[in-house]
């Protein structure tokens, strides 16, 4: 009888993802991303698992995963938002104060096998609408109480006329 010595060297399995490739919302409000299936096929707790969110810079003023703040990163010219895994079926974005347009938006689930460093992940683009909404100009005159007398010119002294609206829409 021969002995024999194998060696097993794990391999990360891909993430099953599914997320609903659009999403629409008005601007200065919270848009929810419909994950609808995350699942990790790897079950004998030798992998590590992450969930991350990225948009553009600019687009977004922040994102909230099981009600909470997330922070976000740049890197690669993407801000990238770690997202517990547990929250992912309670994600919303906070689209950037008076912006509205279209958000790029990557939903990114990954494995990390633990003894052999190898990588696997699923990538799921989102289409996002922010619906413009008309905001009241901002108006401040000088005095509050101005009075002239009837049939006269009345004078008021207009300090700021501003949008708060700047995207242009």
């Amino acid at each position: 009888k021969a002995a024999i010595t194998a060696t097993v060297i794990g391999l990360a399995d891909a993430p099953e993802l599914t997320v609903d490739g659009t999403a629409v919302g008005v601007e200065d409000s919270r848009i929810d991303l419909a994950v609808t299936l995350l699942r990790f096929p790897d079950t004998d707790a030798s992998e590590e698992h992450s969930v991350e969110v990225w948009v553009l810079p600019h687009t977004v003023a922040g994102l909230l995963a099981g009600g909470v703040a997330m922070n976000g990163t740049v890197r690669d010219g993407w801000v990238k938002f770690g997202v517990p895994v547990g929250d992912v079926y309670n994600i919303s974005l906070l689209p950037a104060p008076h912006w509205s347009g279209e958000i790029s938006v990557t939903v990114v689930a990954s494995s990390l096998e633990s003894l052999s460093r190898d990588f696997a992940s699923t990538r799921v683009h989102v289409n996002v609408t922010v619906v413009a909404v008309a905001d009241a100009p901002v108006l401040t005159v000088a005095e509050s109480l101005v009075a002239a007398d009837e049939d006269t010119w009345l004078v008021v002294n207009v300090t700021k006329v501003a949008l708060l609206d700047d995207d242009g829409s």
